[in-house]
């Protein structure tokens, strides 16, 4: 291996990136440092990056059967042994240009169920002992850089989430990852579900549990957003932070005569460079009943003057559907609901679906 004075400098830059794409070009030049014909890294998911490995790489095959295939997967699965030891060694093979080439794999692991693989390419001559040493501690390296990568990634998701909530005006919020475990839940969100259950004088008279325990019908209602989200593709946006359209369950109770708890239950997902992570957005407001403030959605639709379409769809909004659902049902293009919605939304002086839910009753 030929010694470059740029090594430890690349290296350093690598390590202060903040995005991909700066991750993906420092990369790219350190490994430019070192006499290879190609090289590619596997980064195993990182800030649950849709299921997925992160491959960079230069001088390699651009499409592969066996990734495609899972095969990183079933490897990380059983670990490294005389059988997945097999499947690297054909991954490496179907990845080189060369089929001639000298190859070296570098694997390691993170955690459990987690590996980083480093694939190292050179036409003609062997490896020796020293650079394979010297590559070992490089792809120790490469991973540090890319999980720092990774926790800055979550850490600007959790910034742009505590944002977003700002906006909501809900009193009660809480976040739950994809296995229902609280991640962050506020005092009256605590208060709201422990009244749900309990009834109000159970909050005065007692401590409140440091997490929130989930009543069943709400823990199917996060079952039913999960549900949707898997089935359906990641909104487009521009922005990072995508909410479900409107809430998928809402969800109300009695507390005493004059007042009901109302919940409702989103997916929430944080698009980034190393894949889209889900979440559960959980809301919950105290509210108090008033005859005058409930409307059913025909007479809003008199009073506002919805056309024939814009009550169809404000029906099916009134049933939690989505709007792609919306179109499937009436057989409409996706941005014509979407501009049905908009006028309804403008129409009744409402900012969402949510505000819309809670203004109407369904008869």
């Amino acid at each position: 291996m030929n010694s470059h004075p740029n090594i430890v400098e690349s290296l350093l830059e690598l390590s202060y990136q903040s995005s991909l794409n700066g991750f993906t070009k420092s990369l790219h030049q350190l490994m430019g440092c070192f006499d290879l014909s190609g090289w590619a890294c596997l980064f195993p998911p990182s800030f649950n990056a849709g299921g997925r490995y992160v491959v960079m790489g230069q001088g390699i095959q651009e499409k592969s059967h066996m990734l495609n295939q899972n095969i990183l997967q079933q490897i990380t699965q059983y670990g490294v042994n005389a059988q997945t030891e097999s499947l690297l060694k054909h991954l490496a093979y179907e990845l080189a240009t060369n089929k001639e080439a000298a190859i070296h794999i570098v694997t390691m692991n993170r955690v459990r169920r987690s590996l980083f693989i480093l694939f190292l390419y050179r036409d003609a001559v062997q490896f020796s002992a020293d650079e394979k040493n010297t590559f070992e501690a490089l792809g120790k390296h490469l991973d540090r850089c890319f999980v720092r990568l990774a926790d800055d990634q979550e850490q600007e998701f959790m910034i742009s989430f505590f944002k977003l909530t700002t906006n909501l005006y809900s009193e009660g919020l809480c976040l739950l990852d994809t296995n229902k475990q609280s991640l962050f839940d506020n005092t009256p969100f605590r208060e709201h579900i422990y009244m749900w259950e309990h009834g109000r004088d159970a909050v005065r008279s007692h401590t409140l549990p440091r997490q929130v325990q989930l009543p069943e019908v709400w823990k199917e209602a996060c079952d039913e957003a999960l549900k949707v989200y898997s089935e359906s593709e990641f909104p487009p946006t521009s922005s990072r932070i995508a909410v479900s359209q409107g809430p998928l369950v809402r969800l109300e109770i009695p507390i005493v005569q004059s007042e009901f708890i109302e919940g409702a239950v989103r997916y929430l997902a944080f698009k980034s460079g190393l894949g889209v992570r889900p979440y559960l957005l959980l809301t919950s407001n105290l509210r108090k009943r008033s005859i005058s403030n409930s409307i059913s959605l025909n007479d809003l639709s008199s009073k506002a003057a919805f056309s024939r379409r814009e009550k169809e769809v404000g029906e099916l909004i009134m049933e939690g559907y989505t709007a792609s659902r919306i179109a499937e049902a009436l057989n409409i293009a996706l941005p014509t609901v979407k501009t049905h919605i908009r006028n309804i939304l403008r129409k009744a002086g409402v900012r969402n679906r949510l505000e819309l839910m809670s203004l109407c009753t369904k008869q």
